[in-house]
């Protein structure tokens, strides 16, 4: 068993313990519950890391938000078990997202490239006709748009 299942395994009897119910299982009230508890657990994490903000806020210790990411993760544990997702399905989900993730990365890249390759040609293009048309307007027209 993986460490990861483990942890799963570990929450699944934690949350059996504390609520009484057998999960995984589809239960909109505790899975709501968690999802309010998740608001207020990121909003911890930002607490314990504020360099974020602003330039003035140096706030930063580096345990506490540990602390807090953790609390998120079994947060988020707590939402797939309420969610009825099993540990092995739910894992090959994440997996997959990754790499799904990946590929639109790479994908963006390439017409990130591709699009400024193409933007160079363009304004290269419209450079020579904004110089061809200059040539062709009369001298008292330039002194009229620079009013």
């Amino acid at each position: 068993m993986s460490k990861m299942e483990q942890i799963f395994e570990m929450q699944k009897q934690f949350q059996k313990t504390v609520t009484g119910e057998l999960v995984p299982c589809d239960s909109v009230r505790w899975f709501q519950y968690h999802m309010t508890a998740m608001t207020e657990e990121l909003g911890e994490v930002l607490k314990a890391d504020k360099r974020w903000k602003t330039h003035r806020n140096a706030y930063y210790d580096k345990e506490e938000k540990d602390e807090e990411l953790v609390d998120v993760f079994i947060t988020a544990l707590n939402l797939v078990l309420f969610s009825d997702l099993e540990c092995e399905p739910f894992l090959d989900s994440v997996m997959a997202k990754i790499i799904e993730n990946y590929k639109k990365y790479q994908d963006g890249k390439d017409k990130e490239k591709n699009d400024l390759h193409n933007r160079g040609i363009e304004q290269s293009r419209q450079e020579h006709i904004d110089s061809s048309i200059e040539k062709e307007i009369p001298e008292y027209l330039h002194y009229q748009q620079s009013y």
